[in-house]
């Protein structure tokens, strides 16, 4: 049923399954998945979380939680506390331990960063994207923002003319990650 984007069915069946066996990691990270798409991130979070509870390498059950904290502050609109942006934070570092080479993970920890004003952390991790995928035109653009929130100018003129020449030349096809 997720491949057929019928989410609600999906869930469904990935209780049921739950029911069967309820220490399968799988089936959390899963039925997370369908919640995500749903938009039910508190629901997808507690799902990451039992899939990690009961499988602590799953590397992208971390990610999408963190993923999850990000779209629910988001989602929710709230203007000011962070939690859900820190939690975010802790997954993909966690991530990151677990497969340095996960590209994505540092990008977005690099936004968390830089949502949270902490913009020397989010230039850091930008910096790691670009060295792992030179052609990540995002990575340079919000690098290139977090160098401006710095008032360091000619960083910030340098990223943005590479994103816009990266664009422009059709980077940032694929990642490594996903």
């Amino acid at each position: 049923y997720s491949e057929l984007k019928e989410f609600d069915k999906a869930i469904d069946d990935y209780t049921a399954a739950i029911r069967l066996e309820p220490k399968d990691a799988g089936t959390y990270y899963n039925r997370g998945i369908a919640y995500s798409e749903l938009k039910d991130y508190n629901k997808a979070i507690a799902d990451y979380t039992r899939a990690i509870n009961n499988d602590p390498e799953i590397a992208e059950a971390y990610y999408n939680r963190a993923n999850a904290y990000s779209k629910l502050k988001k989602y929710r609109k709230v203007i000011g506390g962070v939690e859900e942006y820190q939690k975010a934070i802790e997954d993909y570092t966690r991530v990151i331990e677990m497969d340095p080479e996960y590209v994505k993970a540092y990008y977005f920890r690099g936004n968390a960063y830089a949502t949270l004003e902490d913009f020397q952390k989010a230039i850091e991790d930008y910096t790691r994207v670009i060295e792992m995928d030179p052609e990540y035109v995002k990575a340079y653009y919000f690098r290139g923002n977090a160098y401006a929130a710095l008032e360091d100018y000619q960083n910030a003129v340098e990223d943005y003319s590479r994103a816009i020449n990266l664009e422009k030349a059709g980077g940032e096809k694929k990642t490594r990650n996903p």
